[in-house]
């Protein structure tokens, strides 16, 4: 478990309302929902994990959002999320939203990622630093932020620079 994720469990106690915003697999939202988190799932197909906690949505996150809130969150978590989607999308529209979708004192926790050259994905990569995150939450308080770069096999087991940054952020 990366020390972003154990930073961001820590934050979360039982009962909580727990939005895991591209989802994947699941493995995240088993190991908040283990912790007593209602959490609801969301990704374009349905992971493979199943919990009484866990709700999964199977939807791509831009129709997921055009949906009428079912909860106020107490936490969001989007992990290795926003960089397939337009800076721009992701500051006058996501953010915007997630924030109205989250309860007072909330924690949201977002971690990206690069890797030059970049892989083909079906969506072109965009850079975020952990500050030009942390600036998309004016007012917000910064709890954890982290910047790296290492070198680490990818999917293909080539072995390439990756550029990650993370931050835990609370609303006041």
């Amino acid at each position: 478990m990366s020390e972003f994720f154990t930073e961001f469990l820590a934050l979360l106690t039982p009962g909580r309302s727990v939005l895991d915003l591209g989802a994947g697999s699941g493995r995240q939202a088993l190991a908040m929902a283990e912790r007593g988190c209602r959490v609801w799932a969301v990704d374009r197909q349905a992971g493979n994990v199943a919990h009484d906690r866990i709700v999964w949505q199977a939807a791509r996150i831009e129709e997921w959002l055009q949906k009428p809130a079912e909860v106020a969150f107490d936490a969001v978590l989007m992990g290795n999320v926003i960089q397939f989607f337009p800076r721009e999308w992701v500051a006058a529209t996501l953010v915007p939203e997630l924030v109205k979708r989250t309860a007072e004192r909330a924690v949201v926790g977002v971690r990206t990622f690069f890797q030059p050259p970049e892989p083909k994905f079906d969506r072109e990569l965009t850079y975020w630093s952990a500050s030009e995150l942390v600036a998309l939450f004016p007012n917000w308080e910064c709890v954890y932020q982290n910047q790296e770069s290492k070198a680490s096999p990818d999917m293909k087991g080539m072995n390439r620079l990756f550029h990650t940054s993370s931050i835990i952020i609370r609303k006041l």
